[in-house]
């Protein structure tokens, strides 16, 4: 009984060490090999994909799933029409996966930016039409 005591007392004060050096933080580790981080953009109406200012926003409004393994919040901004930022803080995306979430034959493209940003492209036909036109609908993007 008394080695487990001491070696739980140990095992505490390798934690303590461990978040003090972190500078009092949990340290999140990312697995290598699985998602480390995703969004989906919320499609209800009230949120409208085109209503994302063109700041940065962390507002839970705009997703209905978000995760960094690092812990942060993600954040997007739209760009113009069909073209939208979104930042994964503490990460530096390099293998991207961007999906429409929509039915109406729109495609998504992502490219990695730097300093945790992706850019992500919609495009889609028109009614009516074959162009392949910016489309402002809701989306997802998976970070590897």
């Amino acid at each position: 009984m008394r080695t487990l005591t001491i070696a739980l007392v140990a095992c505490i004060a390798l934690a303590i060490v461990a978040f003090a050096s972190s500078g009092g933080s949990a340290v999140l580790r990312c697995p290598a090999g699985s998602a480390l981080a995703f969004v989906a953009i919320r499609p209800d109406p009230q949120f409208l994909v085109g209503t994302i200012p063109s700041g940065f926003t962390s507002d839970a409004g705009y997703f209905s799933r978000r995760y960094n393994c690092r812990g942060l919040s993600a954040l997007v901004r739209r760009i113009d029409l069909g073209i939208y930022d979104v930042r994964f803080p503490g990460l530096d995306p390099r293998a991207v996966i961007a999906t429409a979430t929509s039915d109406e034959g729109v495609t998504a493209s992502a490219l990695p930016l730097g300093d945790g940003i992706v850019r992500v492209a919609l495009r889609g036909p028109l009614v009516g039409g074959d162009v392949m036109a910016r489309r402002d609908v809701p989306f997802s993007v998976v970070v590897y």
